[in-house]
């Protein structure tokens, strides 16, 4: 896997049940803890809806990069075909994406106001400083959660009495 996926890619599992698309909707609504409350009795807290759900593993501690789990199912014949993605929020990822390409636009700009306008040459040195803290960062988030991609696949397959999907 490349540095830049392992940092804000997500990874794509195919589960298949023997459940019902609706005994699998029950059963993750028994497993989830809504994700606004404070101490609940599950594991994970997350949003469960008809055909789809999105959870994490329960934690006190404030971490955006943690993974998400997301799940989709539709029924398949006598099983219910479960995908599941695991990865950062699409919103931190978005964030931060939004938030490197702002800082290549501002390189860029930086680079073209020194060699024309006679800007300090010093003032190029910010930004591989930003890049690495940007970088490092996300890379530090995930390495702190980096057993719960495991964990919530597990939890997945055992809530919903998954084994492996068709390839």
């Amino acid at each position: 896997m490349s540095p830049l996926a392992w940092l804000f890619g997500s990874r794509r599992t195919d589960l298949r049940s023997a459940l019902t698309p609706e005994q699998c909707v029950e059963r993750l609504k028994g497993a989830v803890d809504s994700p606004w409350a404070l101490f609940g009795k599950n594991e994970v807290a997350g949003w469960v809806r008809p055909a789809a759900a999105w959870v994490r593993k329960r934690s006190f501690v404030r971490n955006s990069f943690r993974p998400v789990l997301r799940l989709t199912w539709q029924a398949d014949g006598r099983y219910t075909a479960i995908v599941c993605r695991c990865g950062m929020s699409p919103w931190v990822a978005g964030f931060t994406g939004a938030w490197l390409g702002l800082l290549v636009l501002l390189t860029g700009l930086t680079t073209l106001l020194v060699f024309t306008e006679g800007f300090p040459a010093g003032t190029l040195a910010a930004f591989p400083i930003l890049l690495a803290f940007v970088v490092g960062l996300v890379a530090i988030g995930r390495l702190i959660a980096s057993g719960e991609e495991a964990f919530l696949l597990t939890w997945a397959t055992r809530t919903l009495d998954a084994g492996p999907g068709p390839a």
